[in-house]
């Protein structure tokens, strides 16, 4: 059993009520209600497959539409990695649609902190001759370019920057694992691992929550753990969104995860486990 006071019913609440506002962030949730509650009544419901842009998992979603407008957005069931489950973030994704500050054209920048709206045109125009400029003065290798994760970004990006002569290409890992790859190498000799949680028996959370992250794939292989008999240990101040599916949770001071891991090492290596 979790050791606190906090009731299954008024955790469950609060977990919801959690998601609705991380999902809603700073992206006009307001607009979004607005339009949820015009597009409500009876009217009929279309539904649009789509995938989901919010992160590299690229999870299969349904967009519902009524009277013209996006409804709502609930995962696709045929999707063979998310399974019919979104994220909170992919849930959210339906309040940028009306947000007031979506991007619907190119801005650019008059001065500090100031943009003004511009056509295509004069965007891809001014782009042109910059990158022709620097090119010209002080050659190709001036030019870098970071990629977007998303499968266009992934098959125009190296494209355009082997057409501008340079090599200064960055992958979308470079700003994302890397640095996670390069201490798996040095640690255990492989770059990543993929660890068999579905069939895990015990399992420990330190300084994670698959509750509180984007890849739904995960919080359905721990379900299939706990269903399966796994003991589910959170190590963490507060009780996050994994509580649902922990079996015990350990509330340590904030910033003695290290503490707690020397710990755990010394007993491992003094009792030989």
């Amino acid at each position: 059993m979790l050791d606190t006071k906090l009731s299954r019913r008024r955790f469950i609440k609060a977990s919801a009520a959690t998601a609705a506002l991380t999902s809603a962030g700073t992206i006009g949730f307001n607009e979004w209600s607005n339009e949820y509650v015009k597009a409500g009544g009876n009217a009929e419901i279309k539904e649009i497959a789509s995938t989901c842009n919010a992160c590299s998992s690229k999870c299969g979603m349904i967009g519902h539409i009524k009277n013209g407008r996006l409804w709502k957005l609930t995962g696709h069931a045929d999707h063979p990695y998310s399974k019919g489950k979104l994220c909170a973030r992919g849930h959210g994704y339906a309040t940028v649609v009306y947000s007031a500050d979506r991007l619907t054209q190119p801005l650019k920048r008059v001065k500090e902190g100031k943009f003004e709206p511009v056509s295509w045109e004069q965007a891809y125009k001014e782009i042109a001759e910059k990158l022709t400029k620097i090119i010209k003065e002080h050659g190709p290798e001036a030019v870098a370019l970071t990629e977007d994760p998303r499968a266009s970004g992934k098959f125009y990006s190296p494209r355009f920057i082997n057409a501008l002569g340079s090599a200064n290409y960055y992958t979308h890992h470079v700003v994302c694992s890397n640095a996670r790859d390069a201490g798996f190498l040095h640690t255990v000799g492989v770059t990543a691992t993929s660890a068999d949680i579905s069939n895990a028996k015990y399992i420990m959370f330190i300084g994670r929550s698959y509750g509180d992250g984007i890849r739904p794939s995960s919080v359905q292989a721990l379900a299939s753990a706990k269903d399966n008999g796994a003991k589910i240990v959170i190590v963490d101040p507060r009780l996050n969104n994994t509580g649902n599916l922990a079996t015990e949770w350990l509330a340590i001071r904030p910033g003695t995860d290290l503490a707690l891991v020397l710990a755990l090492s010394h007993v491992l290596i003094k009792e030989e486990l």
